[in-house]
């Protein structure tokens, strides 16, 4: 029982991390969602139409991307995407005490302007990752790739945590998207 306390302090900093997404915070369209986001991120928009192929999207997309690391943003674990331009996508976990591991694999294609993942394999032991499986596509004003938010977790967890204040909100876009390398 001398861990008892540990195990304690533990379970209440993961209670206070958790956050649940509500379907009143499920991204509607994509227009929609984007004229939500830029209410407190003004800088925010829509990828151009002409990047909204699978030749403009495809690629390595990694949270912590470049600029939020760039930003003093540290991370002891992340997450990466893989899109390929066969249609196939690889989603994978990484952290500072274990390797990389593959969690997810499947397919992806663009359906009305929403990057959609489609899972053909998972690891058996990660049923709930990733939470999203239908990314936005944006650009921001100082990023230089494409940002990918998820509609159901990412999305919630902005609206719930950006509040009125627009001095935080380009950190917390980029605190629930995925950059491209």
């Amino acid at each position: 029982m001398k861990f008892a306390p540990l195990i304690a302090l533990t379970a209440l900093v993961c209670a206070g991390c958790a956050h649940i997404w509500t379907p009143a915070n499920v991204m509607p369209s994509a227009e929609v969602a984007v004229k939500r986001i830029q209410q407190s991120s003004p800088f925010v928009s829509l990828l151009p139409k002409a990047f909204m192929t699978i030749e403009g999207i495809a690629g390595q997309y990694s949270y912590p991307g470049s600029t939020l690391v760039s930003r003093g943003g540290v991370c002891l674990s992340g997450w990466g995407l893989c899109l390929a331009k066969d249609g196939t996508y690889c989603y994978s976990q990484w952290s500072d005490v274990a390797s990389a591991s593959t969690n997810e694999i499947g397919r992806w294609d663009i359906v009305d302007g929403f990057v959609e993942l489609t899972r053909e394999w998972i690891r058996v032991d990660e049923t709930d990752f990733p939470d999203d499986h239908r990314y936005l596509p944006m650009s921001m004003k100082g990023v230089r790739g494409v940002l990918l938010m998820g509609d159901k977790y990412d999305y919630s967890y902005y609206l719930d945590h950006v509040g009125e204040d627009q001095s935080n909100s380009g950190t917390m876009v980029l605190i629930r998207t995925l950059e491209k390398l």
